[in-house]
C-alpha cells in the first residue's frame, strides 16, 4: 500500500487542493486514471479504526487519551550503558517509533486525505463511511479519543518529556488531512454532528498551539517547522472560519517566513543543511507554496514575494539540473514528488514552469500524483 511509501515523506505527497481544482478534476479525470487510483487506495479499507489509548507505553501523565511520540531522529546512546541520553542521528529514523502514536496520526491523515478525496471524485459513500468512522474515533468519541495537545510529541528518552519539534507530526501531515475535511464542509458532503464535533477538538487544539509553551517555540522556528506550525494555524482558522485570524497570520507569515528563511539568492539555506536536504527543500518550500494558495481565497498575494525567487531556484537546481543536486539526500527521491511541483507551480505562476522532459516515470515511486495530474 502506497501509505509505506508516503509515511517516509508524507508533506511532500500531499497536494493542497482548492474547491475549483476539484470541481476541475472531477470533470477532467481521466475515467482510467480515476479506477487506477481507486484500486490504488483500496488498502485504505484494510487500516484498522486506531486510537492513542491502545500504545503500550503510557506518558508522563499518565492519561492514555495523551499522544505520545519518539523523536524520529535519535536513538540510543552507544556510550552509556543504558543507553541515555539519547544522541541524534539526522535523517535516520528509529524504528521504535512504530511503539507509540506517530505512525497511527500518520494513518489516520493519509486514510482522511484520501478517501476524503475519492468521495468528492467518485460519490460514492462508502468513503465518507470510512472517513467517518476513523474520525470519530479519533476526535470525538470520549473512551478513544485523543486530548488536543501535542505536550509529549517527539521525546527524547533521558532527556525531555516532550519538545516543540513534535508539533509537526501533526502539522505537516493532518493539516492537509483537515483541509479535505473543510473542502467536504464547503461542498456540504458532511454531517454536522461530525463536523461540529471536529470543530470543538480543534478549537481547542488551537488553543494549546497558540498558549502553550510547546506551541509559542515552535512557532519561532526558522525553518520548516515554523512554516508548517503557521499552516497547520492557516488550516485551522479556515475550518473554523475565523477570517480575521486567517488575515492576520498571513501577514506574519509574510515577515516571520518568507522574508527571514529565504535568503536573497532564493535558497534555503536551513534545508540545504539537512542530510536528506531535497527532501527537506522541497517541504520547506512547498509550505509557503500551499500557504500562498490557500490565502488567495481571501485575495492576499504572498506569491510575488521572495517566493518567487525560492521556485526559480528550486526548479533550475532540481528540474533543469536535477542530477546534479549539490547537497547532502542520504535517502531516494521520489521524482513523483517534481510532478506535484511543476504542476503546482505552473498553476501558480504560468506555463513557463512546465517541463515533462524532465520526468523519468521509472523513478517515480509514488504514481499517485502522476496521474491525479495528468490533463
Amino acid at each position: 500500500m502506497y501509505f509505506n511509501i508516503v509515511k517516509l515523506d508524507p508533506v511532500n505527497n500531499y497536494y493542497i487542493f482548492t474547491k475549483a481544482d476539484l470541481v476541475k478534476l472531477k470533470k477532467s479525470i481521466n475515467k482510467i486514471y480515476l479506477n487506477q487510483y481507486e484500486n490504488d487506495m483500496s488498502g485504505l479499507f484494510d487500516i484498522p479504526v486506531e486510537s492513542v489509548t491502545t500504545k503500550a507505553n503510557i506518558p508522563p501523565s499518565n492519561d492514555v487519551h495523551d499522544y505520545v511520540s519518539l523523536a524520529t531522529y535519535y536513538w540510543p546512546n552507544p556510550n552509556t550503558e543504558d543507553g541515555f541520553p539519547y544522541i541524534q542521528k539526522d535523517g535516520i529514523a528509529n524504528p521504535d517509533g512504530i511503539n507509540y502514536d506517530k505512525d497511527k496520526l500518520r494513518r489516520l491523515a493519509y486514510l482522511v486525505y484520501h478517501s476524503g478525496l475519492l468521495f468528492l471524485l467518485t460519490d460514492q459513500l462508502k468513503y465518507y463511511e470510512l472517513l467517518k468512522k476513523h474520525c470519530y474515533n479519533w476526535f470525538i468519541d470520549e473512551n478513544t479519543k485523543m486530548n488536543p495537545n501535542l505536550n509529549f510529541g517527539q521525546f527524547i528518552p533521558g532527556l525531555v518529556d516532550g519538545r516543540a519539534e513534535g508539533i509537526i507530526d501533526y502539522s505537516a501531515n493532518f493539516s492537509y488531512a483537515l483541509h479535505m475535511i473543510t473542502l467536504l464542509s464547503q461542498f456540504n458532503l458532511i454531517e454536522t454532528d461530525l463536523l461540529n464535533g471536529i470543530k470543538s477538538w480543534h478549537k481547542s487544539f488551537k488553543k494549546w498551539l497558540v498558549e502553550s509553551e510547546i506551541g509559542k517555540k515552535e512557532s519561532l522556528a526558522q525553518n520548516n517547522h515554523g512554516t508548517f506550525y503557521d499552516f497547520s494555524l492557516l488550516v485551522i482558522n479556515i475550518f473554523l472560519e475565523d477570517n480575521e485570524a486567517v488575515i492576520n497570520k498571513s501577514a506574519n507569515f509574510l515577515e516571520e517566513r518568507i522574508n527571514r528563511q529565504i535568503m536573497q539568492d532564493g535558497s534555503l539555506p536551513k534545508e540545504t543543511a539537512r542530510t536528506k536536504s531535497k527532501s527537506y527543500t522541497f517541504m520547506g518550500l512547498k509550505g509557503m507554496l500551499d500557504f500562498a494558495e490557500l490565502v488567495k481565497e481571501f485575495d492576499i498575494n504572498l506569491l510575488n514575494t521572495k517566493v518567487n525567487l525560492c521556485v526559480d531556484w528550486l526548479y533550475n537546481l532540481a528540474i533543469i539540473s536535477h542530477d546534479s543536486w549539490p547537497f547532502t539526500q542520504i535517502t531516494p527521491f521520489d521524482e513523483g514528488i517534481n510532478i506535484q511541483f511543476i504542476h503546482q507551480i505552473s498553476k501558480l505562476y504560468g506555463n513557463k514552469y512546465y517541463n515533462k522532459s524532465t520526468f523519468k516515470i521509472e523513478n517515480i515511486i509514488n504514481k499517485v500524483p502522476y496521474y491525479l495530474f495528468i490533463e
